[in-house]
């Protein structure tokens, strides 16, 4: 029966299974933010919020986004380009309306969509603005190794 339990839970792996219930929510989460920016856009004659450190509480200030989300644990890393609040990063692309909201992934599963390519480092849920459009997507080593507002991903 010890040796039937040790496979059941190593087949399981409830590790990675509490991982990938992180990423859902992260990417849920990634997706409201990303949808309460674009209200605020349209509510403000086509401003983005400012790429500072309060940017998820204004978007709770203006009603946009209902309540603050609850901290998406790893936290994204910033690399002086992007903001984050709450494990959530956004980051604008200078005077024009485009933005990047993200969150870091950490399951395997998730994670290994971008094994193909040994330069990568990171998986990230990305809402693009420039894409128009939201996904996995893998960062490059080095340098800015995280998403920018510019677009032209790959999503997986």
């Amino acid at each position: 029966i010890g040796v039937l339990a040790g496979a059941i839970i190593v087949a399981i792996n409830p590790t990675e299974q509490l991982a990938r219930g992180r990423d859902t929510g992260k990417k849920s989460t990634t997706q409201q933010i990303a949808n309460a920016v674009n209200a605020y856009y349209a509510a403000n004659s086509g401003i983005v919020p400012t790429n500072s450190a309060g940017w998820i509480s204004t978007l709770v200030t203006s009603g946009d986004l209902k309540v603050l989300p609850a901290t998406a644990t790893p936290a994204c890393a910033t690399s002086g380009v992007a903001s984050a609040q709450l494990g959530y990063c956004y980051v604008t692309q200078g005077s024009s309306s485009n933005f990047a909201v993200f969150a870091a992934l950490e399951s395997i599963s998730e994670r290994s969509k971008c094994s193909a390519n040994p330069t990568v480092t990171s998986a990230f849920f990305l809402y693009s603005s420039s894409d128009a459009k939201a996904g996995t997507v893998c960062a490059p080593a080095g340098g800015n190794s995280q998403p920018n507002a510019t677009g032209g991903y790959t999503f997986f």
